[in-house]
């Protein structure tokens, strides 16, 4: 049985479409576990993707995405997301959508607009951005 089935297995059955690709990302390292949590009660948004990877030099990647009931004007893609990278509780890297300043990303002291065009473009960049910091200050 492949590790991603076993996987499924252990998640419950059918996956999204989100979920089975960061099942993908978790085979090639990217993603260390699958947790799929269901609704977010007072929220009314279903929870897509919840994960914590914790590197050997205590630097913490936390991604954590919701599907909201409806989309709006500030979050037109209908996504609730906020993806953070630090370390000794200083953050060095996070894409999320605020409410009143919509998508965008810190890095470092900057803060600046994030252009939102899909979910695995986001993880992407995400991705990038941590690889980039961890490979200049290795």
């Amino acid at each position: 049985m492949l590790l991603g089935a076993r996987r499924e297995q252990r998640c419950g059955g059918a996956l999204t479409a989100l979920q089975r690709w960061a099942l993908e990302l978790a085979e090639s390292s990217f993603l260390t576990s699958c947790e799929t949590y269901g609704t977010v009660h007072h929220m009314k948004a279903e929870l897509l993707l919840r994960n914590k990877r914790v590197y050997g030099n205590g630097a913490i990647r936390e991604m954590v995405i919701w599907k909201l009931p409806k989309a709006d004007g500030e979050r037109p893609h209908g996504l609730k997301y906020n993806l953070y990278y630090g370390i000794d509780g200083a953050c060095l890297v996070r894409y999320d959508n605020e409410r009143g300043k919509g998508d965008h990303r810190h890095y470092g002291d900057n803060e600046e607009d994030y252009e939102f065009s899909s979910v695995e473009q986001l993880l992407a960049d995400f991705q990038s951005d941590i690889e980039r910091l961890r490979y200049t200050n290795e």
